[in-house]
């Protein structure tokens, strides 16, 4: 199985940049992938690489992965297409059938009561 969750620059520099501190029994099972664009503003490409100076510090790989395409849209779906399809071969490549979602329909039936 495959955790996987996600943050978003400027808010990852808040909270979450603390619980850094105390990974020490997780920091050989950890990659940080930090999506990257072309039109990423000034201060958060600063962001991103002090904040990659701080994990480098844990001894946790960082893996940059830049949007491809002419035009913003087509960026966006090149990242959004790249997630889907590694989710897809983890799931492959662990053995799971990736179509059923059973705690999200238990989920929904729960919220519908």
């Amino acid at each position: 199985m495959t955790l996987a969750f996600n943050n978003q620059f400027a808010e990852f520099n808040h909270n979450e940049l603390v619980g850094w501190n105390q990974i020490e029994p997780y920091r050989n099972k950890l990659v940080v992938i930090c999506l990257r664009d072309s039109d990423d503003h000034e201060r958060i490409k600063m962001r991103m690489e002090i904040v990659r100076k701080i994990i480098e510090k844990q001894n946790v790989p960082i893996i940059d992965v830049f949007s491809n395409g002419n035009f913003t849209l087509g960026r966006i779906f090149s990242l959004i297409q790249l997630g889907d399809f590694t989710s897809y071969y983890l799931a492959i490549l662990n053995d799971v059938d990736p179509t059923p979602v059973e705690v999200i329909d238990f989920l929904k039936a729960e919220l519908e009561k």
